[in-house]
């Protein structure tokens, strides 16, 4: 330490001072009493050649805030399709299915109505009593003449016979006229259950 003060004071001038009046050269570290020169003291070429040691690593600073999202990339592209999965295993049997529909029949009737009459056809029409043979009425109707028409004949109401099972069929009623509409064609449309 005293070598390198030495060497460094050597090359500058001491301008402050009791020592400031003369001009010395200063060959050995104890021809300069201990505080008398400070580093203002010294030229400005010495001062840069000052170099002190390292010193330690300061503390390590708290973390600083999460900066903001980024913007969303591009989407990228479509990837290849994969591989077909195996075929998984059979289900259990479902249960059984009600019983279906084995025979399809349009039954009809022709009547002679008076003014509102009602009048009808079955399944298994003209024959009566047919529920042993599994007949079911699904749908019905009427087929008035051209001239019954022009004179104003309508049905007012139709509907199912259900509740009669031995006898399933289907009705009408015609409005009422002064004059009687005579004679009327009605429809049963009847299926047969399976057994």
């Amino acid at each position: 330490m005293c070598t390198f003060v030495v060497a460094v004071l050597a090359e500058g001038r001491v301008t402050s001072g009791a020592i400031a009046a003369h001009r010395y050269l200063i060959t050995s570290s104890s021809q300069i009493k201990s505080g008398a020169v400070g580093y203002s003291d010294l030229a400005a070429n010495v001062r840069d050649r000052l170099v002190g040691e390292p010193g330690a690593p300061g503390v390590q600073g708290s973390a600083g805030p999460q900066g903001p999202a980024g913007q969303a990339g591009a989407q990228g592209p479509k990837g290849d399709r994969g591989a077909t999965g195996a075929t998984g295993p059979a289900g259990p049997k479902g249960d059984k299915g009600d019983r279906g529909v084995s025979g399809y029949q349009v039954f009809t009737t022709t009547q002679s109505f008076g003014p509102g009459g009602i009048g009808g056809s079955w399944c298994g029409a003209p024959n009566a009593n047919t529920s042993d043979v599994g007949w079911r009425v699904v749908g019905g109707g009427a087929e008035l003449t051209d001239a019954q028409i022009e004179n104003g004949v309508a049905v007012a109401s139709s509907w199912p016979n259900t509740n009669d099972p031995a006898n399933p069929g289907w009705n009408i009623r015609l409005n009422k006229l002064n004059d009687t509409p005579g004679d009327v064609t009605v429809y049963a449309v009847c299926v047969k259950v399976a057994s």
